[in-house]
Order: structure tokens, then sequence, then C-alpha cells
């Protein structure tokens, strides 16, 4: 009985000790030539990460954008239903990697032109050194974006990939309510 109380206990601390990771250091410059390091530029904010490396997850990416928009960005809003803003940090990193580095003039570019401006403040492109990023965030397949929710210190809190679905999305939603304290005194 003890025994398998022990394992319990060390598998509950290991599941929480990998929910608490802290998200590796990226910079990157939004479409608005800002210098972004998350996360010590998000500290103190519930900051959510949406991450491509290639370009085929772009098709996927696309399907999260305007549902993260809707939610987070800009809340539709009414006079019988005010929305209640969110105060998070919010960015769209586009992860060069290889050849791709080369061509970041050309990347920017072509997210100028087909993005809505609304995102440019949100919408990062890195050039980071991709392998140690792909070994601390455990990313797998290079179609599929990420996304983490991060907590105020940079701590990962949740965490998901691939297609849009509604489920995910409101995963998301639930981790940035509890922890951004976007409900307390309201």
């Amino acid at each position: 009985m003890k025994s398998a109380r022990l394992i319990l206990a060390i598998s509950i601390f290991c599941l929480s000790a990998k929910a608490q990771k802290v998200f590796p250091y990226i910079m990157g410059e939004t479409l608005e030539d800002n210098s972004i390091t998350i996360p010590s530029d998000t500290k103190g904010k519930v900051t959510l990460v949406a991450l491509a490396y290639s370009a085929k997850s772009d098709k996927y990416l696309k399907d999260w954008l305007e549902p993260i928009y809707r939610n987070f960005i800009n809340p539709p809003s009414s006079t019988f239903m005010p929305s209640v803003p969110y105060d998070v940090n919010i960015y769209f990193i586009a992860l060069l990697k290889g050849l791709a580095k080369s061509a970041k003039g050309k990347v920017e570019s072509s997210l100028n032109k087909n993005l809505d401006p609304g995102y440019y403040k949100h919408t990062l492109i890195s050039t980071d050194d991709f392998k140690p990023l792909k070994s601390a965030l455990s990313l797998g397949r290079k179609d599929n974006p990420y996304f983490f929710v991060l907590d105020k210190e940079g701590k990962i809190l949740y965490s998901t990939e691939g297609v849009y679905t509604k489920y995910k999305m409101q995963e998301i939603v639930d981790q940035v309510d509890k922890h951004s304290g976007r409900w307390d005194d309201k």
C-alpha cells in the first residue's frame, strides 16, 4: 500500500513538474519592428504563444488566427453584453530555420501583405537557433503549429498542437481565464 502511494505521489509530482516547465527564451521582431524576448518581456501577464516553423504549418495556423483574435485581441461586444477585455500577451511566432533565415525579408514582406494590420504587433519573426527550442519544447511534426499558455512568470501551463478544434480553443480560453485574473473583482 505504501509503495502504491509513493508511486502515485511521484507520478503527480512528475506531471506537475512537466506542466510547470519554463518556456525557453525566444527573441524576435514584430511586424512593427519591435524586439520582443519571450518570456522575459512578457513577465507579469499571462501569454499565449503560437509557434510555427515550416510553411506547411501555415495552413493549420491560419485556422487558429481568427478564433484567437476574436477571443483575446478584439472580443465582440454589444450594448447588451459588453465584453471584458483580456490583459494578456498574444504572439504568433514564425521561427525561421535553415535557408529560410536568409529569406527573412521575403517572409516579413509576405506576412505584411497577407495579414490584417491588427496582427502586426502580435506577429514575431525569429531566427533563433532551432535545435535547442525543438528539444526544450518537444516540438515534433513540422507541419503542426504549436500553442503554449504561459503563466505570469513564463512557466508553461498548457500546450497543444495541430489543427484547430473548438475543444482545443476552449482549453486555451479556460487556462487564460483561470490564470489571468480576468474575472477577479468584476
